[in-house]
C-alpha cells in the first residue's frame, strides 16, 4: 500500500495514478488490472459483487462470485448487459423475455413503456397505464419544431393509426394534412395527403390492394407507367370465373377510358372518349339504363358537343372487336 504525499492511495503500485490537485485517487494496480470485491457474512462467506479490469482493457461486473457476469463495458466503451460482447453503444441480451421487458422505463406508479425481444426476429413495443385508471397505453412519435413539441403520430390502446392528427381516431389509419392550399385542375398540386411510389421503369406499377382476410377477392387500383414521362389508371382483379386475373377498367395518359378493355385508344382515338368492351355474345349488354319506378320504360342517355345544348344524335354507336 502506498499512499502519496498529495493524498493519492495505491494497491499493488509505488506510483498511484495522480490526475491533479483537486482530486485524490484510490489506484488499485495488478499484473492484468484491479478488483473492487463487495461481500458480507463471516470472512467474506457471500461474494456479493466483484467489479473488475483485466488485460482485455473493459470493466467487467459480477453478481455472486465470478461465474455470473452480469455487464460490462469493453475497451470501445460498448455496454453490454447479458452479454460479454456488447456489439453497439448499448447491447442488452437474453434467453427469454418471455414475461420480462429487456429494456423498461417508467414514468413513477404511472406508466411503462417496455422493449421485449421475441422469437422469430419479433419484437414488442408494449405501453401500460400502471396507476390503477381505466385508460390503457398509446403512444406519441413527437418532433420539435421552433421550440414546441408536435405530435407527428399516434398508436391508440385500440389499435388506431393517427398520422398528423390524434384527434377522434375511430378508424384503423386517419391521415390529416393540415393545409389550406387549394385544388386547381390546370396546375401542380403539391400538398399531397398520402404519396405512392415505385422504381422509374417501363410497367412498373403502384397500387392499393383490397382483398378479405382469406383471401377470397382480389381488386387492384394503382397506375401503370406507360412510358419515360407517363402512366395510366388501371383497375385490375381476379375472375374466379375465368380462373385468371383481369383488367377491368383503365384511364389511359390521354384521357381515354376504357371499360372491359386495356386499349381504349384503339375505339375511342387519341383525343379522349369512353369505350365499354364487350368481347361477344349478344345476351351481354354493353350498356343497359333502366327505371327502377316502373317497367318497361328505357332512360334516356344524352350526348352532347362541346358547348352546345343541342343533343348530337350520332354520339353514340357500337362496334365489333
Amino acid at each position: 500500500v502506498r499512499f502519496s504525499n498529495n493524498g493519492n492511495m495505491g494497491l499493488g503500485t509505488n506510483n498511484p495514478v495522480d490526475i491533479g490537485i483537486n482530486f485524490n485517487t484510490f489506484n488499485l494496480n495488478g499484473i492484468k488490472g484491479g478488483v473492487l470485491s463487495f461481500s458480507r457474512g463471516t470472512n467474506s462467506a457471500t461474494q456479493q459483487y466483484n467489479i473488475y479490469t483485466t488485460d482485455d482493457d473493459g470493466l467487467h461486473f459480477y453478481r455472486g462470485g465470478f461465474s455470473n457476469q452480469v455487464m460490462s463495458m469493453n475497451s470501445s466503451g460498448n455496454v453490454g448487459i447479458g452479454t460479454t460482447t456488447p456489439g453497439a453503444p448499448l447491447t442488452v441480451e437474453g434467453s427469454s423475455f418471455t414475461n420480462d421487458d429487456a429494456i423498461r422505463i417508467t414514468r413513477t406508479g404511472e406508466t411503462n413503456f417496455g422493449i421485449q425481444p421475441k422469437a422469430d426476429g419479433v419484437i414488442d413495443f408494449l405501453a401500460n397505464r400502471i396507476d390503477g385508471t381505466s385508460a390503457h397505453g398509446s403512444y406519441n412519435f413527437n418532433t420539435r419544431d421552433g421550440g414546441s413539441t408536435v405530435t407527428r403520430m399516434t398508436i391508440t390502446s385500440s389499435g388506431s393509426i393517427g398520422i398528423g392528427t390524434s384527434a377522434n381516431l375511430q378508424e384503423p389509419v386517419v391521415i390529416y394534412q393540415d393545409t389550406s392550399d387549394t385544388y386547381t385542375a390546370t396546375d401542380y398540386n403539391d400538398k399531397q395527403t398520402l404519396t405512392l411510389k415505385s422504381p422509374n421503369a417501363q410497367n412498373n406499377y403502384t397500387s392499393i390492394r383490397f382483398s378479405n382476410s382469406n383471401g377470397n377477392y382480389e381488386q387492384m387500383f394503382g397506375t401503370v407507367q406507360v412510358g419515360s414521362n407517363s402512366a395510366e389508371f388501371v383497375w385490375q382483379g381476379y375472375d374466379r370465373g375465368g380462373g385468371a386475373y383481369k383488367e377491368w377498367m383503365r384511364l389511359t395518359d390521354s384521357g381515354s377510358l376504357g371499360i372491359g378493355t386495356s386499349n381504349p385508344v384503339t375505339y375511342a382515338g387519341t383525343n379522349g372518349g369512353m369505350v365499354i368492351y364487350r368481347p361477344g355474345g349478344s345476351s351481354n349488354a354493353m350498356l343497359s339504363c333502366a327505371n327502377t319506378t316502373g317497367s318497361g320504360t328505357m332512360r334516356q342517355i344524352d350526348f352532347f358537343q362541346g358547348t352546345s345544348t343541342g343533343r348530337v344524335s350520332n354520339a353514340f354507336s357500337c362496334q365489333n372487336a
